[in-house]
């Protein structure tokens, strides 16, 4: 039986998610989402579904892959307003 769970992350982070959504698919077999009616402000609901400990697994990934785009935002926009 399928286990889903829902997380809200940025907007301008969805497209680096969806890169790695068919690693996520791969190496922990959740299927990964973004419906268009979770959409709130700046933060969008992303969906994940699976196994358990899979979705487990990947949340923790999404969460050191969004830790990583929020560096890279950073100075992408400190270097946007230096300019």
């Amino acid at each position: 039986m399928p286990y889903t769970e829902t997380m809200s992350v940025p907007v301008d982070a969805r497209n680096t998610l969806i890169r790695h959504r068919d690693m996520l698919k791969e190496k922990y077999g959740v299927n990964v989402y973004f419906p268009r009616s979770e959409v709130r402000g700046a933060y969008q609901g992303m969906v994940v579904k699976g196994g358990t400990s899979g979705v487990f697994k990947a949340k923790q990934e999404v969460n050191r892959l969004l830790a990583t785009w929020k560096e890279e935002y950073e100075g992408y926009k400190s270097r946007k307003a230096s300019r």
